[in-house]
């Protein structure tokens, strides 16, 4: 037995975007989307918890996070909400106070930790941040990440941030960048980060650790429920 993680924001708004006026129609092809990943993996529906966003978000103590998505309805999907409701209703849960991202985490640590198989089903990149199986569900592609790879794409997002969610970084620093800090200072890779926010901002160090603390706080998932709220910056940062 497999434990198939989906992240139903991404089945929602695929389906919605293919129905945008006919929500029956819509939460259909929800279904069947849901019913390909399943096939796709050789699992069964038994195996599946589909995480879709639900009531507030901790993060939104931040005033930037996600600033750059729009929420105006002429913009999104009008069936959006309603495939939302249908696929937590019939396959999931609905995520309170987080993201569908930080649920999709604690249940694959949850499973990790007690050995059970697992593969989350996504498209978005935050994700693999966690270990393990990740199948795509629109090119259905499946691919291993590591312990380590994971790893290395949460430091590497606390250096970049994340534009698409208004997760602001440092400045001047994409990929590449951020790469090079990452492999000129393994070994304290952490502290090198650090560093680069400590220069960034005039050698202000309460300014830097203000800033590191909040791109890490948006960016990490989550993988303990407990941990569902804005947390201190680790200490292996400073």
């Amino acid at each position: 037995m497999r434990r198939i993680i989906v992240d139903g924001d991404i089945v929602a708004f695929i389906a919605a975007c293919g129905e945008r006026d006919d929500l029956g129609k819509a939460c259909d092809r929800a279904d069947d989307l849901m019913q390909d990943i399943v096939e796709d993996l050789f699992g069964n529906m038994i195996d599946v918890i589909c995480y879709v966003k639900g009531e507030g978000n901790f993060r939104m103590g931040h005033s930037d996070y996600k600033m750059n998505r729009s929420d105006k309805p002429d913009e999104r999907p009008p069936t959006l909400e309603g495939v939302r409701t249908h696929l937590g209703d019939s396959y999931g849960e609905f995520c309170h106070n987080a993201e569908a991202d930080d649920y999709c985490c604690i249940e694959a640590q949850r499973c990790k930790d007690a050995d059970i198989p697992y593969v989350i089903c996504t498209i978005d990149k935050d994700l693999r941040q966690m270990e393990g199986m990740h199948y795509n569900i629109r090119t259905k592609m499946i691919d291993w990440v590591t312990p380590e790879e994971g790893y290395y794409f949460l430091l590497q997002q606390c250096l970049t941030g994340d534009a698409v969610d208004g997760i602001q970084g440092l400045k001047g620093i994409g990929p590449k960048k951020s790469q090079k800090i990452l492999m000129d200072f393994e070994g304290e890779r952490e502290q090198a980060i650090f560093r680069t926010y400590y220069q960034h901002y005039n050698c202000d160090y309460d300014r830097a650790k203000y800033e590191l603390e909040k791109c890490w706080n948006l960016v990490y998932m989550r993988r303990q429920p407990e941990d569902l709220k804005l947390l201190p910056l680790p200490e292996e940062f400073l």
